[in-house]
């Protein structure tokens, strides 16, 4: 618990730090410390919003949206954040790729990162031990035509919860990257002699499909596919 305490102090002190730096217009200084912080495993919306902000104004802009749409995986509803990723969006004379999250995407990126998740396991489990009980209670004391319908009835919401809580949870997938180079050659292969057949901009989003070799495969919203150097992208 004492290590807690000092973490969280410490934590609250570096933000403190780095928020003067921003607000000096120390823009590199203020994303040194913000990494910092990160580099400690502390993850929050308000820590991702602030180095988006700042790389925004570096104007490292593949990195500024990185971060804008990490911290929409958390918050995916905040307007200020919506409204400041958007201004980057606008801010760019290239293709972006993919958009923001669509609606659907912002449903499961509250529920994975809210309590929804925790409760509807637990549910999920006290059905299974309601189903139990109900199955114990009447095979031994009562007809079976009686208890039947309720085990099945019990059995089969357990099931439905439990196939809610696996697809949330397997929807938490790096599906997408961001390019955070100023531009990145794609490959028709995952191998340095492959042949380069079109080029991406930084801060493109692009759907990761596979890795290999050093290299991610990826295809843009027309379908285009191709092979870049991993360390060209950010996995969200």
């Amino acid at each position: 618990m004492f290590s807690e305490l000092y973490l969280k102090t410490e934590i609250d002190s570096l933000f403190t730090v780095a928020n003067e730096f921003y607000k000096n217009e120390q823009y590199q200084e203020a994303i040194r410390m913000y990494n910092s912080i990160l580099d400690k495993r502390y993850i929050s919306s308000e820590l991702f919003y602030n180095l988006a902000n700042a790389y925004f104004k570096e104007s490292q802009y593949g990195m500024s949206r990185y971060y804008y749409e990490k911290a929409l995986m958390y918050t995916p509803y905040d307007a200020e954040i919506l409204h400041n990723v958007n201004l980057l969006l606008e801010n760019i004379p290239y293709d972006i790729g993919f958009g923001l999250p669509s609606e659907i995407e912002k449903v499961i990126f509250w529920l994975i990162h809210s309590d929804v998740m925790l409760y509807l396991t637990i549910l999920s489990f006290l059905l299974v031990i309601l189903t139990f009980y109900y199955w114990v209670k009447n095979y031994f004391f009562r007809d079976v035509k009686y208890f039947v319908p309720k085990v099945v009835s019990l059995l089969g919401m357990s099931l439905i919860l439990i196939g809610i809580v696996y697809w949330i949870d397997s929807k938490n997938v790096e599906n997408y990257c961001i390019v955070v180079k100023n531009t990145t050659f794609i490959k028709s292969e995952p191998v340095e002699s492959a042949k380069e057949i079109f080029i991406l901009n930084e801060a493109m989003k692009v759907m990761k499909l596979d890795e290999y070799n050093g290299y991610v495969k990826i295809r843009l919203p027309d379908g285009k596919l191709g092979w870049g150097n991993k360390d060209d992208f950010f996995y969200l």
